[in-house]
């Protein structure tokens, strides 16, 4: 078990063994990334975004617009009951620490419908589905086991050391009179179909840019996000790159055919061939080889054959194998076969050799 292992592409050079601990450890990272970003995908932290960027301490201290950063420091847990999430919004004059939490109940236990109007995601996904087939979302009846959230708290820290705490959320508290008008949604349906959810949810505009000031810094932290997004992008591209360099130029390298002219293993195959006496019968006592070889050796596998002459003309086949601990040549198998005058082969005689306490045996056939 340990040899396989050992024996392995990771573990066979110190190359191989970077070569995949990078891979893994990009894939690891992007996919815990990716499966970690997909939390905030929640529509509650799309509405407390949204009820961010209607309260004009934190655009007047961050810019708008405001975007969603996850990062290290990010933490996000939930159930089908209750949520918590903290993360970071940025805009163009700052960032924000926001830390939120909500529940949910079943639409049959609601009772006042202005706290409880967030759908949960599968509506959200199922709205977005059929957008624009207004039919299906009319007849999509919602099941008294609908969930819809609310938030309960909310709360933005702003400046590197949290130096302003802005409340906007606070089950023990009364809400500010911005904050409620931003958090009751303009539009309360009878919640019977999808159409009447999706209702709510286009009259929930997020807030535009109305002064010429805001919408140039809207301009231009839009830019700056494209930039950021696009650097991302080409740094992936260039270390996948690299890597993916650095795997075929290492897989080429490993895979190479060397030659094995004058090498160990190929004197003494010769040698074996030259002093066999069933070969010395056939080829006669002055048996010579060209020194054209065809193959070679892959890793530590050698495999090739030339011709060789004497009384008759033929072919040597050889195959062996390095053994790790020594830095021999072990030979498996040589084949010898006989040529006629016009170079067919009509004779085959085959020596199996194997290397047995540094002892060459062999047996032959057809001599």
């Amino acid at each position: 078990m340990f040899n396989k292992l050992k024996n392995s592409f990771p573990f066979r050079s110190g190359p191989n063994f970077l070569l995949c601990f990078l891979g893994f450890s990009g894939v690891g990272y992007f996919g815990t990334s990716y499966l970690h970003k997909q939390k905030y995908d929640h529509p509650i932290v799309q509405e407390a975004l949204r009820i961010l960027q209607h309260n004009d301490q934190i655009i007047q201290l961050a810019g708008y617009p405001l975007s969603l950063q996850i990062n290290m420091g990010s933490n996000a847990t939930q159930n089908n009951d209750v949520c918590q999430f903290s993360f970071q919004v940025v805009g163009p004059k700052g960032a924000a620490k926001v830390e939120l939490m909500g529940q949910s109940r079943e639409l049959q236990e609601i009772q006042n419908k202005t706290q409880y109007y967030i759908p949960s995601s599968k509506q959200m996904t199922d709205v977005m589905k059929y957008n624009k087939d207004v039919d299906a979302l009319q007849n999509w009846k919602l099941t008294p086991d609908v969930r819809l959230w609310k938030i309960d708290h909310l709360v933005a820290d702003i400046g590197l050391q949290g130096d302003f705490r802005i409340v906007l959320v606070d089950s023990n508290q009364v809400l500010k009179k911005d904050v409620a008008q931003a958090m009751t949604p303009p539009l309360v349906t009878d919640r019977r179909t999808l159409y009447d959810l999706k209702l709510e949810i286009d009259a929930r505009k997020p807030k535009v840019p109305t002064t010429e000031q805001e919408i140039e810094e809207a301009r231009r932290y839009r830019q700056q996000e494209l930039y950021r997004k696009v650097g991302g992008v080409r740094n992936i591209t260039i270390i996948s790159t690299i890597i993916g360099a650095m795997a075929i130029y290492n897989y080429v390298k490993a895979n190479r055919r060397i030659s094995v002219l004058n090498t160990q293993i190929h004197r003494q195959s010769l040698i074996i061939i030259q002093t066999n006496p069933q070969i010395k019968k056939l080829f006669g006592q002055n048996i010579q080889f060209n020194q054209q070889l065809r193959g070679g050796q892959i890793r530590d596998q050698a495999e090739f054959e030339t011709d060789m002459y004497g009384q008759k003309a033929g072919v040597c086949y050889v195959k062996g194998q390095k053994n790790k601990k020594t830095n021999d040549w072990e030979i498996e198998t040589i084949d010898v076969a006989v040529k006629d005058a016009q170079e067919y082969l009509v004779d085959l005689c085959i020596s199996n050799y194997m290397k047995i306490n540094n002892q060459y045996h062999y047996q032959n056939q057809n001599l």
